[in-house]
């Protein structure tokens, strides 16, 4: 194999599969990637046998210079991230050395046989919709905080997409605080299944999604997601288990409602944070007719307190909240007002946009004070 490439063509398909590569070193192989180079493209591929994720670009390739390699994925990526922009790459194989040269620098790399690189087999009965890369990016983006890590609730450490007759739902939630988001998708009109997405591919499926309206394949295939655009394919295992009832009506209706702006209810949380419990990062919400009060504590006898006028008339409650679990929905919000609904000390709280074109809304539990 010989190549002769601009640093950033082959810089892109290095720098979008590179978070897949495999960071315990459970087998050698894991650490590499696979280059596969042929008449008309190049084919970067990584793999840590959970997800596996090809990036390619075009290329005009003579056929005496195709080829296909394992090199390291860190190693050759820093490489190319440390050589000057625009400069020239050669690459070249010999044996088991990758040869890399570029201006005054040179590079020898170890390889490794391309039989002992891990591939997902295909899987020829696929259940297929198209989405715009946009939406799909809202709906990672609007649950993402959500979804657990390392819960021995497995269910919680995915995404759950329950897709039903042309709407889709995401839910995510680590049992402190969940997010749905809901949103109709024609190309669904006869699909029925529910499925739940690791977070390690929600994370490389926000670094690979653009913000605008072109639109990318998702099939699912028995216990695989694969998500195709027009230069990668993100395939993942899916979560083999069962999500809970989400339903918003089992949530209790109450009138304790109150509404915010959202960046100075967000400005005051992270004045308020800076005495709060720096392990717990608790406060205390204290809702009056007319106030909302926030009040927040330290070991060191250090307190913080802020006031926000409201249009309320209802009873005085106490309840405890996690500020960072609040600043995390409030980062996703789109809107400049929101609405927030309370029952009582113990029952979470429901956070909704005002006037927003999306369908999401969250839910805080409840910190003990």
């Amino acid at each position: 194999m010989k190549l002769k490439i601009v640093r950033e063509d082959l810089l892109k398909p290095l720098q979008s599969v590179i978070g897949v590569v495999e960071k315990r070193q459970t087998m050698p192989i894991l650490a590499n990637v696979l280059i596969n180079v042929t008449a008309t493209k190049l084919c970067i591929t990584a793999t840590d046998l959970e997800v596996e994720l090809s990036y390619s670009i075009p290329l005009d390739i003579p056929p005496e210079e195709i080829g296909t390699i394992t090199v390291s994925g860190r190693k050759i990526t820093d490489i190319c991230r440390t050589l000057p922009p625009q400069s020239i790459i050669e690459l070249e194989c010999t044996g088991k050395t990758l040869k890399i040269r570029s201006q005054n620098s040179s590079f020898n790399l170890a390889t490794l046989p391309i039989d002992e690189f891990p591939k997902f087999s295909e899987q020829p009965e696929k259940t297929s919709f198209v989405i715009q890369q946009s939406t799909l990016l809202s709906l990672v983006k609007r649950t993402y905080f959500a979804v657990a890590e390392d819960n021995p609730h497995y269910y919680l450490n995915g995404l759950l997409l329950d897709i039903q007759n042309g709407t889709i739902r995401a839910i995510a939630s680590d049992a402190h605080r969940m997010s749905l988001y809901t949103m109709s998708n024609p190309s669904t009109e006869n699909i029925s299944l529910r499925i739940i997405v690791p977070k390690n591919s929600l994370t490389e499926l926000q670094r690979l999604l653009v913000d605008n309206e072109s639109t990318i394949t998702i099939a699912v295939a028995r216990n695989y997601i694969i998500v195709q655009g027009d230069n990668f394919t993100l395939t993942s295992k899916l979560i083999d288990s069962k999500y809970p009832n989400y339903s918003k009506q089992l949530l209790e209706p109450s009138d304790k409602k109150i509404v915010l702006n959202q960046s100075t209810f967000k400005e005051a949380l992270i004045r308020v944070g800076i005495l709060s419990n720096e392990l717990l990062r608790s406060m205390r919400l204290e809702l009056e007719p007319n106030l909302l009060k926030m009040v927040a504590y330290n070991s060191e006898q250090e307190q913080a307190e802020e006031q926000i006028a409201i249009n309320y008339n209802g009873e005085h409650l106490e309840i405890g909240f996690n500020i960072a679990y609040l600043l995390d929905v409030l980062a996703t919000i789109k809107t400049e007002k929101i609405v927030i609904t309370l029952q009582s000390s113990k029952v979470g709280a429901i956070i909704e946009e005002v006037g927003g074109n999306e369908d999401c809304f969250y839910v805080v539990m409840p910190f003990e004070l």
